[in-house]
């Protein structure tokens, strides 16, 4: 509602600007005051002042203890990145996928590798 007030005030002093008259004074002058009256009615003021349960939420988020913990998780994770080989997803397909191998034989390893995973 002030972005839309605001924008018909840009329009207005620029109408104001190119064509000076009575007419674009009574345009502006209300809408000039709407814009200083309407955040003083909406309380605007008050509610940016009014910080307090995002100060509470920001000394629990940013305290030591929750930086300390973030930073050991991501170190934690940052190892099992390392330890992971990335080959070894494409030696199993390789495994399961070898044209050597007859289609039974095949068939039979996809079945064992399922009962494997459902157990």
């Amino acid at each position: 509602m002030l972005v839309l007030a605001s924008a018909a005030l840009v329009l207005a002093g620029l109408g104001a600007l190119l064509r000076p008259s009575v007419g674009t004074t009574v345009v502006i002058l209300p809408l000039g005051s709407a814009m200083v009256v309407a955040p003083v009615a909406l309380s605007i003021p008050q509610k940016a002042s009014d910080t307090s349960a995002v100060l509470k939420v920001g000394r629990v988020a940013l305290s030591r203890f929750a930086v300390t913990a973030a930073h050991g998780a991501a170190l934690t994770f940052d190892g099992m990145v390392d330890q992971a080989r990335p080959t070894a997803p494409a030696r199993a397909l390789a495994r399961l996928t070898n044209t050597a191998r007859p289609a039974s034989a095949l068939l039979t390893r996809v079945r064992q590798t399922r009962r494997m995973i459902a157990l």
